[in-house]
């Protein structure tokens, strides 16, 4: 139980933690390299995928906005 849940076990969680931390920022810092260097490239259907997600979230936007003209216009032609 103390080799598990004692000081020495839980030092030697902290430095495993330190460790991934390190690696994470090596890691980090590489993939920031890299996209600076050659920039974002998404493989099309993930390009394709995000636009029709895009696309499915404006369409009530879009819906709207066509109505509002539609009445705007109505009104126009009905009080000109």
């Amino acid at each position: 139980m103390t080799a598990n849940l004692g000081a020495e076990a839980r030092l030697r969680d902290v430095g495993e933690g330190l460790g991934s931390l390190g690696r994470a920022v090596r890691n980090a810092e590489a993939v920031i390299g890299q996209l600076s260097a050659e920039g974002l490239r998404l493989h099309p259907e993930t390009a394709v995928a995000i636009a029709e997600a895009q696309a499915q979230r404006n369409r009530p936007l879009r819906t709207a906005l066509w109505a509002g003209a539609a009445a705007l216009l109505a009104l126009m032609l009905l009080g000109g």
